[in-house]
C-alpha cells in the first residue's frame, strides 16, 4: 500500500526538510484515499450526514466536501429575482401541459409581466438544454443571464434534466 511507504519514508527521513516534503506527499495520499472512502461509502447508500460523522465534520461540509462525488444532478443557484421568473416560467409550463421547464416558457414569463397559477402541478424539472446553457453561465444566475440564454439560443446543448431547487 501506497500509504505505508509513504508513511515510512516520512518517519525515516534524515534530514527535516526532507521529512516536512515526504509528509506532504503523505498528506495528499491520505486525502486521495479518504475521497475514495467517502465515494465507495456514499455509492453504497450512506448518507452525507453518515458520513460526517465518521470524519468529525458537520454535514454540510461534508456534502460542500464531497458532492462531487455522488450522481446526483447539479443544483444551479439563482438571484431571487430570476427565481421569481422561473417560478412563473413553471405556470406557463403547467399551463402548456409540459412535464420540464424550457426556454420558451422562461421566455413567456419574461415578457409577461405576471404569470397566473394554473391549477395543475408546474414541472420540477429544468429541460436539458435549458439547463446545460445556465450551467455553462455558472453561479448565481440572474434575470440578465436568462434572458441571454433564452433569447440567444444559436445551437442549443443537449444533457439530462436537473431538478429545480425547492425554492421554486
Amino acid at each position: 500500500m501506497r500509504i505505508v511507504t509513504q508513511l515510512e519514508r516520512t518517519l525515516t527521513a534524515s534530514d527535516p526538510v526532507r521529512a516536512l516534503r515526504e509528509l506532504r506527499a503523505l498528506r495528499a495520499e491520505l486525502d486521495a484515499f479518504e475521497r475514495e472512502r467517502v465515494r465507495v461509502a456514499l455509492e453504497s447508500g450512506e448518507s452525507f450526514a453518515a458520513v460526517a460523522r465518521a470524519l468529525g465534520i458537520t454535514r454540510q461540509a461534508a456534502h460542500r466536501r464531497y458532492r462531487h462525488l455522488t450522481s446526483e444532478p447539479p443544483r444551479l443557484v439563482a438571484t431571487p429575482d430570476a427565481l421569481a421568473v422561473l417560478q412563473r416560467a413553471r405556470h406557463v409550463a403547467a399551463r402548456a401541459g409540459s412535464p420540464t421547464l424550457e426556454a420558451e416558457h422562461v421566455a413567456l414569463a419574461l415578457t409577461t409581466p405576471s404569470a397566473v397559477p394554473h391549477d395543475g402541478t408546474p414541472p420540477t424539472t429544468l429541460g436539458p438544454a435549458l439547463f446545460d446553457a445556465l450551467a455553462r453561465i455558472g453561479s448565481p444566475i440572474g434575470v440578465d443571464e436568462l434572458r441571454r440564454v433564452v433569447f440567444d439560443r444559436d445551437a442549443p446543448p443537449r444533457g439530462e434534466p436537473a431538478v429545480l431547487d425547492e425554492a421554486l
